[in-house]
């Protein structure tokens, strides 16, 4: 008998000796337990007497194995749940509807474990849920409620995640299912393109965390973190993996572009603004009207799909007929935008912390480092390039500001637009005379003050 098998047996035998009035505990192993034993109950002997059937010896064992999967660290879980199924096929003890049970529970305990963890409820939940989905010992019909289903828009591998009752919750995207990644399950899975120049595929579910670690709920960006999960290796593969990407909070409310122009003219001053100050600080190319949601029963206004964000196509160390803006914002459009920018935001603004910003980023960066193993280099390179644009977006939009500009203003300088589309924005010279400058100067000067000269010069107004 296997050692699991003698935990079991061990387990049931000290349920048949519990007496009425006693405690009934769980050790570090697993392992039953009785305190304080009183005087055998009658009833309880009774109960214990019918044990040959089939059926109590059924609901017994599973009643022994949740003791076990309630005791068990999380970390732990997969390995010892797979065991003990397996135990429980090769003795044939278990009838269906105690198995049925028990999964549904032991699912429920990992759960429970990994909010002890410090793991967020609903986060917790949905990696749960992902995992039971594609369990074989789960019931049809719960795998089949619960299973997470691709979105209809979009490039990316991008899935609606559902609890435990069916409902959805979030948004998973896995890193090696996006756009030119490997298994991408809408076709664009050749590795040489990327989505935009200065983008690194693989690393959107990264900068999708990131966009909540720098902006958070100020700025209505749903909680977003990165979970690992077992998964599918690629759309029709029936192999389950281990894959890591970003899961983020599901939020109610009506996209921007389903909304008239008068209907996006009542939203507040300040959530447009700090929607467009966000965008030009950390570089987004993707804000198109799809991805920002207005709630109008409560007022929130939410910003989601950030992995175009934090480019480095600006990084004035690439060649200077390599610089590009990518930057892009519908919001431009938007009245709100070409008001003069109010206190809040600009205190937003000057408050920025360039290298608490690169602290993050590089924080955030190192936890994608696994999945490049084959070019680390130029993975580190792009992440180097990224500050450097960052950086200069950061100080390039705080001297606007204080310059009185508003931010219809500093989107013409920074963005192509159909204004300026003939030519070069005003931001994007800047960034390409630097990497000029650095190419003559033979690293006799610092290019920070090449570039805040060149700032300063910009956006001085007449």
């Amino acid at each position: 008998m296997s050692s699991e098998s003698t935990r079991i047996a061990s387990n049931i035998r000290v349920i048949s000796l519990l007496r009425e009035g006693s405690h009934i505990g769980c050790d570090s192993q697993g392992m039953l337990y009785v305190e304080d034993a009183s005087a055998r109950s009658g009833k309880v002997s009774q109960f214990f007497l019918e044990f040959h059937q089939k059926a109590r010896i059924s609901h017994v064992i599973a009643q022994a194995t949740e003791k076990y999967f309630e005791n068990l660290d999380p970390k732990d879980f997969s390995q010892r749940y797979r065991v003990i199924l397996e135990i429980f096929k090769q003795d044939n003890c278990l009838l269906p509807d105690d198995k049925r049970k028990l999964i549904e529970r032991a699912y429920q305990y990992k759960c429970e474990g990994l909010i002890k963890k410090r793991i967020e409820s609903t986060t917790a939940q949905a990696i749960c849920s992902i995992e039971m989905s594609f369990d074989p010992e789960v019931d049809l019909g719960v795998r089949n409620e619960i299973s997470p289903k691709l979105t209809a828009q979009g490039i990316n591998g991008s899935y609606f995640i559902k609890n435990f009752q069916g409902q959805i919750i979030g948004i998973f995207k896995p890193s090696d299912e996006e756009a030119y990644m490997p298994n991408n399950p809408r076709g664009k899975t050749d590795t040489s393109f990327s989505q935009r120049v200065g983008h690194f595929p693989g690393t959107s579910c990264y900068k999708e965390v990131l966009a909540y670690d720098l902006g958070g709920e100020l700025f209505g960006v749903p909680y977003t973190t990165m979970i690992k999960v077992t998964f599918p290796e690629n759309p029709t593969s029936t192999t389950l993996v281990q894959k890591t990407g970003s899961f983020q909070f599901f939020v109610q409310g009506t996209a921007l572009d389903s909304m008239t122009t008068r209907e996006v003219d009542i939203i507040s001053t300040k959530q447009i603004q700090m929607q467009a100050a966000f965008d030009l600080v950390f570089g987004n190319c993707d804000r198109h009207y799809g991805n920002a949601f207005y709630n109008e029963s409560n007022g929130q206004f939410h910003l989601i799909d950030h992995g175009l964000i934090l480019l480095g196509s600006l990084n004035w160390h690439n060649e200077p007929d390599k610089i590009i803006s990518e930057i892009h914002g519908e919001w431009i459009s938007c009245k709100q935008v070409k008001e003069p920018v109010l206190q809040e935001v600009k205190n937003w603004i000057a408050d920025l912390d360039e290298n608490e910003v690169e602290r993050k980023i590089r924080d955030r960066m190192s936890t994608a480092v696994e999945n490049f193993s084959e070019n680390q280099d130029e993975f580190q390179k792009h992440v180097d390039g990224i500050i450097i644009a960052t950086k200069t977006q950061i100080r390039f939009v705080k001297k606007a500001v204080e310059n009185g500009y508003s931010l219809y203003q500093i989107g013409e300088m920074m963005m192509e637009t159909l204004d300026n589309y003939s030519s070069r924005p005003a931001f994007e010279e800047i960034c390409a005379d630097t990497s000029k400058f650095i190419r003559k100067s033979q690293d006799l000067v610092d290019p920070w003050q090449h570039l805040s000269s060149l700032i300063d010069s910009c956006v001085k107004k007449k």
